[in-house]
Parts: structure tokens; C-alpha cells; sequence
């Protein structure tokens, strides 16, 4: 008797335990399958202590009932197993045991086939997933055998009952263990997954700074090659520099030989002397603008955006070009809409973007003629405004483009002239400058010539 009442001891103090942990949805599961173990306890608490017989005994029969039920639902929620179909027998079983048993009064021989008739199911239910966990299976293999044997070798009643408190015990234990090696087993993969965190986070700081070096590294080299293509403009209008300096230079060289031999033959005339050195002032103003606009436009720098007047650098552009257009017998026509709205831009990279495109237009006309030698140069510079976009078409009577290398063009180094006439970076630059200026380019193209659309926000 006294070992009795330790077990029942046991599980109470087993089902403090799992209110102290109830918070846990499996700490719960394990909670629910000791209730029909209190169930028998009370009854026996009441029997032997309240003396109280018939609610007692509905106790005891709920506990025997339930017992095998609570412990299938327990399976249930840690096997995989179809939970609708599974529980529904389960739950409904001890219901219609108990209602039978209440009425009509039950034998003990009828709670233990009824026991193993629940178990059998159980067993059914899970016998493809029966030994994922071993010593589980062995548990729910072993409960029928060790609730018949126990019964029927032994005839007592309150024996099974401190055998199935036994096993609630056994049972609360096992599957604290089991839950425990889960934790131990999450909480080594969180450490881990911590770890390989860690890792991918120094990992992403190299990399960012890997990024952040490459991007200077691309940044410097864009730079270079921005210059690289600015220094070929310059090679290209060089011819040009060289006589729009040489004419005010004739000119100051004249009106200073003028003075000299005014002053050698004692006939200097001071006003007329004024007049010439205001001459000569103006000339060397006019030099200087040319130097400083050479000098600013060859400049290494970046971007430097400001509003400006986009007319303003379509001149500029045309003033450093036309006289290598000249030579080349191309004329060209500026149709420039005046009043058009300020966009926010850097003046000497759009003058590069007119220049590099006009230069192209120079060379598509130059290969045209040599099938036609009497072909007339044209190439037609427009400005306008298009709703809030200020627009740039820049159009030739060259060659064109043929459309298998239309694609090709905005590719750095991608060179369609022969020699060394070409780096092919022009319009790869003339790519960049758009795209940095927030606007859009398009290209037509046919064998009567090519047209390139420019489109600025205004």
C-alpha cells in the first residue's frame, strides 16, 4: 500500500514538473496524457481517504478509458501520422466505452481487450513510421502486452493501476528525454547556423569591401577612359586648333610689324598706334578663349553638374570641330530652337557627347564617298523642346549602320573603322554621358544615313 501511494506521488509531483515548463506545446501534450493517470489517482484518494465510492468510481473508469486515447494522441503529435482521420477514432472511443460502461456496468476483462483493441490501432496506424524512434516503438509495442500480463496474472485492479501510473511516469520521463535531445539538437544547428552567420556576415564585410574597392577601381578607370576619349576628340580636331590660332597670331604678327616699321621710318601716328595695340589686345583675348577652352575641355576631371543652356555647348562643340569638318569638304547645319529650358548637366562632357557624335557622322560620310567621290557632307545638328524634355538630333548622309552591328555599338572598343582611325570608345563614352545625364538615346538608321536622338529632362 505505501508503494502505492509513493507512485502516486510520484506522478503528481512528475505533472508539477510539466506545469512548470507548460508554456512548451509538447511539455503540454505530455501534461494532457498524464490527466487520466490523476483521474485513477483521485479515485483512489477518495476512496481511501474521503470514503466516497460512486463519483469515485466514475473517475476510475474515466482514467482506464482515457488512458490509452491520451497516450495515442501523445504518439500522434511526435509521429507523422494523418492526425484527422487518426484522433477521431481515438477521442471517440472512450466516450462510447465509457457511456456503454456506465449504464450497463463493465468488467475489468472488458477495460483490458478494450485497452488492447486501442493499442492494436495505434500499432496499425503506425506501422511504416513504427521505428523511427526506437525506444518509443518499444514502448508502444510493450504497453499491450505488459496491461494483459499484469491483469491476468495478478487479478488486481489496484496492481494495473499502479502499473499504468507507472508507465505514465515512465512515459512523462522518456518523452521529457526525447524533447531534450530535440532542444540539445536545435540549439547545436541555432550555434551553428549562429556561427555559419557570422561567417556569411565577415564574409559579406569582405566582400563589401571588395565591392567598394572595385567600384573606385572602376570608378578611376571610367575616369581614365573618359580622358582617353577626350584626348582622342583632341587628336581628332587638332588640324582645326592649329588654324583657328594661326589666324588671330597672322593677325598680331602683321599689326605689330605694321607698328615696327612705323616706328623705324619716324612715322608713327599715336592714335593709329592705340587702335592697332586694341587690335592685338582683342586677338590675344581671342587666343586665350581658344587655349582655355582646349585646356578646360582636355582637363582630367569628373562630372560637375550645373543647369545649363544645351545650345550653348552645341556651339562650343562645333567651334572646336568645324574646322576639321572643313577640311574634310563636310558642311554642317545647326537648327537650334532658341529659349529652350535649362537642363542639369556638365557642359564639357555634352560638348564630348556633340563632338564624339559629329566626328562618327564626319567618318560615315567620308566611307560613303569613296562609292560616291561627288557625294556632298551633310550633317544636321537640331535642338528642341519636346514637352519637358529638351531634345538633340544629331543626323549625317553617310553610310549608315547596318543592323547586324547595330547592337554592337555602344560596346567599349567595338570598332567598325579600319586602321587605326578608331579606338572604338566614342560611342561607348557618348553611352556613359547620356546615362549619367538621366537621358535616352535612340538610333535610326538606313543607307541614306544615320540619325541619333538625344532626350534630356528639362
Amino acid at each position: 500500500m505505501i508503494t502505492f501511494y509513493i507512485i502516486q506521488l510520484l506522478l503528481l509531483f512528475s505533472t508539477l514538473i510539466l506545469l512548470i515548463f507548460f508554456h512548451s506545446r509538447k511539455v503540454r501534450a505530455v501534461f494532457y496524457n498524464s490527466i487520466p493517470s490523476i483521474l485513477i489517482v483521485f479515485h483512489y484518494i477518495a476512496e481511501d481517504f474521503l470514503h466516497i465510492d460512486d463519483p469515485a468510481n466514475i473517475f476510475f473508469l474515466a482514467g482506464l478509458f482515457f488512458y490509452p486515447s491520451f497516450f495515442s494522441m501523445l504518439i500522434a503529435d511526435y509521429f507523422p501520422v494523418n492526425r484527422r482521420d487518426f484522433l477521431g477514432a481515438v477521442i471517440i472511443a472512450p466516450f462510447i466505452a465509457l457511456s456503454f460502461s456506465i449504464i450497463s456496468g463493465v468488467s475489468p476483462e472488458t477495460v483490458i481487450i478494450y485497452h488492447l483493441i486501442i493499442y492494436a490501432f495505434l500499432i496499425f496506424k503506425l506501422k511504416d513510421k513504427l521505428f523511427f524512434y526506437l525506444n518509443i516503438s518499444l514502448l508502444i509495442l510493450s504497453m499491450p502486452m505488459v496491461v494483459a500480463l499484469s491483469y491476468f496474472l495478478f487479478r488486481d485492479m489496484r496492481f494495473l493501476s499502479s502499473l499504468l501510473i507507472v508507465l505514465n511516469i515512465i512515459i512523462i520521463f522518456m518523452f521529457l528525454y526525447e524533447y531534450s535531445k530535440k532542444i540539445k539538437i536545435l540549439n547545436e544547428r541555432i550555434t551553428g547556423l549562429n556561427l555559419a552567420n557570422k561567417r556569411m556576415e565577415q564574409n559579406i564585410n569582405r566582400l563589401r569591401q571588395s565591392n567598394e574597392q572595385l567600384m573606385k577601381i572602376i570608378s578611376q578607370k571610367d575616369t581614365e577612359l573618359f580622358q582617353l576619349a577626350r584626348h582622342a576628340s583632341l587628336a581628332e580636331i587638332t588640324t582645326g586648333i592649329a588654324h583657328e590660332l594661326s589666324q588671330p597670331l597672322t593677325g598680331i604678327k602683321c599689326i605689330a610689324q605694321s607698328i615696327i616699321d612705323d616706328i623705324n621710318y619716324d612715322e608713327i601716328d599715336m592714335l593709329q598706334t592705340v587702335s592697332d595695340l586694341t587690335k592685338i589686345s582683342s586677338l590675344v583675348d581671342r587666343s586665350s578663349l581658344i587655349i582655355e577652352h582646349i585646356r578646360s575641355f582636355s582637363r582630367r576631371r569628373g562630372f560637375v553638374f550645373k543647369p545649363i543652356d544645351i545650345n550653348t555647348c552645341v556651339i562650343g562643340a562645333v567651334d572646336l570641330i568645324k574646322n576639321q569638318l572643313r577640311n574634310s569638304e563636310t558642311e554642317i547645319e545647326l537648327q537650334l530652337e532658341e529659349k529652350l529650358p535649362s537642363i542639369n548637366g556638365d557642359g564639357l562632357a555634352l560638348e564630348q557627347l556633340v563632338i564624339n557624335f559629329i566626328i562618327n557622322a564626319r567618318d560615315a560620310i567620308a566611307i560613303k564617298r569613296e562609292s560616291m567621290p561627288s557625294l556632298h557632307g551633310l550633317i544636321s545638328v537640331k535642338t528642341f523642346a519636346d514637352g519637358e524634355n529638351v531634345v538633340v538630333e544629331i543626323s549625317d548622309n553617310g553610310c549608315g549602320i547596318a543592323p547586324d552591328i547595330m547592337k554592337k555599338i555602344w560596346s567599349p572598343f567595338f570598332t567598325t573603322k579600319k586602321g587605326a582611325k578608331g579606338t572604338g570608345i566614342g560611342l561607348s563614352l557618348c553611352q556613359r554621358i547620356i546615362r549619367e545625364h538621366k537621358g535616352e538615346v535612340s538610333v535610326e538608321s538606313t543607307e541614306e544615313g544615320t540619325k541619333f536622338t538625344i532626350r534630356f529632362k528639362g
